[in-house]
């Protein structure tokens, strides 16, 4: 949490305790509504609304402070990476995910399944944390 403080002092961080969220961060459009940080004791989950979610992590039993550093730092990278909207969060169906917009669209989490797949909208969503995202090539 203090890491977090410190580089998101101006964005609204909400602090909770688990098993709620630690922190949740409000966003300004329906797209993003909130993205949460979750602690999980063995592991920390990051999720984009109903969208998806990430698990940061190194599961390794008894890994040493220095390691879990490392996924704190991690953590923190996502929500830096978001707010300055290098991070696109999409949607298709009853799949979401998201990827990174400097690393040539590599995705950071896998796809995750929410809600009800039969009869689900079929349209790819696509968002950064300032609104709706288009690429001339995506419909």
């Amino acid at each position: 949490m203090p890491l977090l403080r410190q580089r998101f002092a101006d964005r609204g961080l909400i602090e909770g305790q688990p098993p709620g969220p630690i922190a949740v961060f409000p966003d300004l459009h329906p797209g993003i509504r909130s993205v949460s940080i979750h602690d999980d004791g063995d592991e920390l989950t990051v999720c984009v609304d109903d969208l998806t979610h990430g698990h940061f992590s190194d599961y390794t039993a008894g890994i040493t402070e220095a390691e879990q550093q490392l996924i704190v730092e991690e953590v923190v990278e996502f929500p830096e990476a978001l707010f300055a909207d290098r991070v696109v969060v999409w949607r298709r169906g009853s799949m979401g995910g998201w990827y990174s917009l400097e690393w040539g669209g590599l995705s950071w989490n896998t796809v995750v399944p929410f809600g009800n797949v039969s009869g689900s909208d079929d349209r790819l969503e696509e968002f950064t944390w300032c609104g709706p995202y288009r690429q001339p090539y995506r419909q």
